[in-house]
This record gives structure tokens, sequence and C-alpha cells, in this order.
């Protein structure tokens, strides 16, 4: 005689299945959750490294410039701020004390790379320049490609003469302009009022070498300047613009981006 299911049985064992189900079910979504989670938080983590690693460099790549600037200041007021220069430049030109006896000659494009060195009268006239290491007589203004004196002259009376320094951006090429009035010894400052002033000036042009070497020293790779169409199509990322006479430059390099890995 063949025994009858037990009902009982069967929906007590289906009841506990449905149980054992429905936490293993809900802790797959919560799992899954988590997973999706973590996902998420680790792209955020790896976003905001790319950010300040990008941030970082930024204000490296600012500052290897302005490191650029304030070593021209420095040469710039150790040749301006002379008593010598003052007799040999502003009172008069004397050719044979500057080329000849190499006083502001061939010698400061040899160390420093200066392409330009020019010596301006009050009345805004080239007295003297050094192009390339060569003595050439040629205007400021034209050697350029722009005149940098109104924006020069207006900075030097509000230092009081003292060293300072433009971006020039003209015929596709980057220019540092390092200006300061020629006073006697250590008068800078105190000759503000005592007439007009000659201004001697240094101009260091931003070669693609000369870029890659200075942005190099602060472990800045693939340093570049972007042409106007270029920056425009470029990632923001990666960029610093600063403003210059003659528009606006922009500097480009490569990203590490850390949070990749």
């Amino acid at each position: 005689m063949k025994q009858k299911p037990n009902k009982t049985k069967m929906m007590i064992t289906g009841d506990t299945r449905g149980l054992v189900r429905q936490p293993m079910v809900g802790m797959l979504v919560l799992l899954g959750g988590l997973f999706l989670c973590a996902i998420v938080a680790l792209f955020y983590i790896a976003d905001q490294q790319n950010t300040h690693e990008d941030k970082h460099l930024q204000l490296l790549m600012g500052k290897a410039i302005e490191n650029r600037q304030e070593i021209m200041h420095a040469h710039t007021m150790d040749n301006a701020d002379w008593g010598e220069a003052w007799k040999n430049l502003h009172l008069t030109v004397n050719t044979k004390w500057a080329w000849d006896d190499q006083n502001l000659g061939e010698s400061l494009y040899q160390r420093f790379h200066y392409e330009g060195i020019f010596v301006v009268s009050p009345q805004g006239k080239t007295r003297y320049s050094v192009i390339g290491g060569q003595l050439k007589l040629q205007m400021i203004e034209s050697w350029l490609g722009k005149d940098p004196l109104p924006q020069l002259n207006q900075r030097l009376n509000a230092s009081g003469g003292n060293a300072v320094s433009i971006l020039v951006a003209s015929q596709g090429r980057v220019t540092i302009v390092s200006a300061a009035w020629i006073t006697p010894d250590g008068a800078a400052s105190e000759d503000k009022d005592n007439g007009p002033h000659s201004i001697l000036i240094f101009a260091d042009r931003l070669t693609p070498e000369k870029l890659s070497i200075m942005a190099q020293e602060y472990g800045i790779q693939g340093a570049q300047i972007l042409s106007t169409q270029t920056a425009r199509q470029h990632e923001d990322r990666n960029m610093l613009t600063l403003p210059a006479l003659g528009g606006r430059i922009t500097f480009a390099w490569q990203s590490d981006d850390p949070g990749n890995a």
C-alpha cells in the first residue's frame, strides 16, 4: 500500500526555500551595489589624483617662468644700477667701454643667452644694442615686432626704476623682456624724480630648447608653447595661460596622470 505524500511537510520545505532565497537575493543586490560604489569611488579618486597633479604642475610651470624672470631681474639690476654704466650708457654712449671692453657685450649672450640687449634713451630711442651676440644698432620695437616701451615705462615708474619684466608675443615667438633704469650706484629708488632716465633692457627668447630645459628643472616633461588655434583645441587640464604684450600665451606639457595607474 502506497503512502500518501505529506502535504504539510512539502509546504514547510517550500516556505523554507523562500525564506532562504530572499536574504540571499538581498545580499547579492547589496554586494552588487557596494561593488558599483567601489568602482565609482575608484574612478573619482583617480580623477582627483590627475586633477591634483595637473594643478601642481601648473604651479610649477608658473614658478619656472617666474624664476627665469627673477634671474633676469638680477642681471638687469647688476648692470643698470652701476655708476660706470651711468657714465658710459646714459650721460653718453661709449661703445668702446660697452663693446670693446665687454662690459655690456658678447659675454651676456655667451653666458646667459640673451638674444637682445638694448639701451634706450629717455626719449625712447635705442642708442646701443647687441643682437645675437653681435654689435648691431637696431630699434627694440623693430627687433621684437612690438613696442614694449609704454608698458615697461609704466611698470618702471611704479617700481621706482627697479627691474621689471613682461612677456612679449610676436611673429610666432615668445620673449621675456626685463628692464631697469640706468642709475648711479645704489640709486635706483632714490633717483626717481631726478629727471628722465635711460633704460637697460635684456631680452630672452623662449626657444623650444630653452623652455624644455627650464621646465625639466621643475620635473615637467614635454613643455611647449601652443599657437592660439592649437590652444583652443587643446585640453584645459595641462595648460597655463599668461597675459603678454601681443596676446595671451599658452604653455602646455605632458601630464603624468598618476590616477590612471
